[in-house]
């Protein structure tokens, strides 16, 4: 096959992917896609690479990128209120590397969420870069009230003296007292961390508590509620500016691609505007239509409902079905969500007991908390009868017929 013939291939692979996904709807907590603004800022020019921080490269011909880039810290700073910014991560996973890298060495102890109660990959878990490089312990869910254990966290951190206090998951919905954690903090002498990944888009909405008045430094990605690219952004206390500089650059990163700054930009740009709020607010409207849904289902709804724009559903003592078997199911009735790890959890960490479902990258193409009634009964009905073919092929040309009518092409 030739090199042409190749890249045929490749473009054909890309148009079916572009279809698939035009035809189905995503549910995935973490999803998003790119505003069709952004396809405006393609400009050859615009493709490069730039090494080193803002106004101060070690090569030539960077002034407009420094302009670029200035103009997108600028943004995020009036978007969160933040003293500082910094847009060159690459994702939020490094975002939180630079952090730990400025905050901490080698071995030093962070306290952080677990990862069954609703912890990210990047806050400890022993099979990522977090667990090998430092030692954390964790605090969980308090089994009577499914929140935060707000009594162990500050026990674990009196105890154990952490140089960090983390805040913040991957699966954990409710809202978070970060005053209340920014004051053990203090008590203990440690710094406090928040990683606002999902939540960002609803805190720039002004609809979820900001950590950014308590925090030390605080950590996101730019996708998912912000419906941005796939990028990171770090907010911290000015005081805190020139150890997180070091730390991004020469310490973590080297060169940070321009076009991924300007669709950063784009998505802050966004974030400002009434469009964005109303989004924002179908987001969470959605999820409580979700939340009151899987209620209804005994031993099923995790957490008592939710704050944000996802849930998080015990499908093993809701359905009888495993979270992989339960995203299976609605893979085949063209709907994305993701098996989840809940707290307690008895299966394995492929297999799990839960299943995470979000509405925001659905509610960006349109569909709206009147769609997401008809959705939670297909989902619901999907996984009552994971067996029968025939429901299954209705209940797909319905979703199929929904997602086409809300197209992203």
């Amino acid at each position: 096959m030739t090199y042409q013939e190749k890249l045929q291939k490749l473009k054909n692979l890309c148009k079916n992917e572009s279809e698939y996904y035009n035809s189905n709807i995503d549910l995935i907590a973490a999803s998003t896609f790119l505003r069709k603004e952004i396809a405006f800022f393609n400009d050859y020019s615009i493709q490069r690479s730039m090494e080193g921080l803002l106004n101060k490269r070690p090569y030539a011909g960077t002034r407009n990128l420094d302009e670029i880039e200035q103009m997108g810290v600028n943004t995020a700073k009036k978007v969160f209120n933040s003293e500082y910014a910094n847009l060159q991560p690459h994702s939020g996973s490094q975002a939180n590397q630079i952090v730990y890298s400025a905050f901490l060495n080698p071995g030093d102890t962070v306290l952080s969420m677990s990862f069954d109660s609703g912890g990210h990959l990047t806050h400890g878990n022993p099979i990522n870069f977090s667990g090998r490089f430092y030692k954390f312990i964790h605090y969980g869910i308090n089994p009577l009230t499914q929140t935060i254990d707000y009594a162990q966290l500050q026990d674990l951190a009196i105890k154990n003296s952490p140089k960090i206090i983390l805040a913040g998951a991957s699966s954990y919905p409710l809202k978070i007292d970060y005053k209340f954690i920014k004051e053990i903090a203090k008590e203990i002498g440690a710094y406090f961390v928040v990683d606002m990944a999902h939540p960002a888009g609803i805190i720039a909405a002004g609809e979820f508590p900001s950590p950014v008045l308590f925090a030390d430094a605080v950590t996101t990605s730019t996708e998912k509620t912000l419906h941005g690219p796939h990028a990171g952004l770090i907010l911290a206390k000015e005081k805190h500016a020139k150890i997180i500089d070091k730390a991004t650059h020469p310490g973590v990163q080297s060169s940070v691609p321009i076009n991924r700054i300007v669709q950063s930009t784009i998505a802050l740009l966004y974030a400002q505007t009434d469009d964005f709020k109303r989004y924002i607010h179908e987001t969470l409207e959605s999820a409580q239509i979700l939340a009151e849904a899987f209620q209804q289902i005994p031993k099923c709804l995790m957490f008592n409902g939710t704050d944000s724009h996802f849930i998080v559903i015990d499908v093993l003592n809701g359905f009888g079905i495993t979270g992989k078997e339960a995203e299976q199911t609605l893979e085949k009735i063209n709907i994305f969500t993701n098996r989840q790890i809940i707290p307690w959890e008895t299966k394995k960490v492929y297999e799990t007991s839960g299943l995470r479902i979000g509405t925001q990258a659905a509610c960006a193409r349109g569909i709206n908390k009147n769609d997401f009634v008809k959705i939670s009964e297909f989902i619901i009905s999907a996984l009552q009868n994971p067996n029968d073919v025939s429901l299954l092929n209705d209940l797909r040309q319905k979703i199929q017929n929904m997602a086409l009518n809300h197209s992203i092409l």
